[in-house]
């Protein structure tokens, strides 16, 4: 199961049905991104071998990825450094694949743990506020307008984006939301 590549247990891992196999992790924002760290169990029963694959980096706005490092073989030992390789990357990334094409130990790809190292980037983060509607007590054949404050409180600004209302989970209207700059920096106290 996926999950076992980020659970913390180097004894618990991923293992793919056979190649070509793809292992993402989704970030949740942009990071300006230093290196990806790939650990096997040190465990001797982990005999060495070489996993080849490509590193492949998404920015939170775009469809596709990017190649941050090209397909390359990579060898894990437990007898030395740990079972664990390091593969220094850099640029600003949302999600980040590793797309295996060989195990020399005959498995499919395996990954104990994957870690993703870097800062959070700058990012937008809006927040609504001032919601209201009128009729105050709508009924359900009333004309209802809904009206909302919407501000960026990130650090960057953020591109024009769609409020959508809904009611009962359905959405019932949207309406557009000029791009916003970011917020001012913050006094110090």
């Amino acid at each position: 199961m996926a999950t076992h590549a980020n659970d913390g247990q180097l004894n618990t891992y991923w293992e793919s049905n056979g190649h070509p196999a793809a292992l993402t992790v989704r970030l949740g924002a942009n990071a300006d991104l230093s290196a990806v760290v790939v650990k096997l169990s040190p465990d001797a029963a982990w005999a060495k071998r070489t996993q080849t694959f490509e590193v492949l980096g998404r920015e939170q706005s775009s469809g596709g990825f990017t190649s941050l490092k090209a397909r390359a073989g990579y060898t894990f030992d437990p007898g030395s450094g740990g079972n664990t390789v390091t593969i220094p990357v850099t640029g600003r990334y949302a999600d980040v694949r590793l797309d295996f094409t060989h195990n020399s130990a005959g498995y499919g790809a395996q990954v104990a743990e994957l870690q993703v190292m870097g800062a959070a980037a700058p990012n937008p983060d809006l927040v609504v506020s001032d919601l209201g509607w009128t009729p105050a007590s709508p009924t359900e054949t009333d004309a209802v307008t809904v009206r909302a404050t919407v501000r960026n409180t990130g650090s960057a600004a953020s591109a024009a984006a769609t409020l959508d209302v809904s009611l009962e989970g359905t959405v019932a209207g949207s309406a557009p939301s000029a791009r916003s700059p970011r917020a001012p920096p913050r006094p110090s106290p």
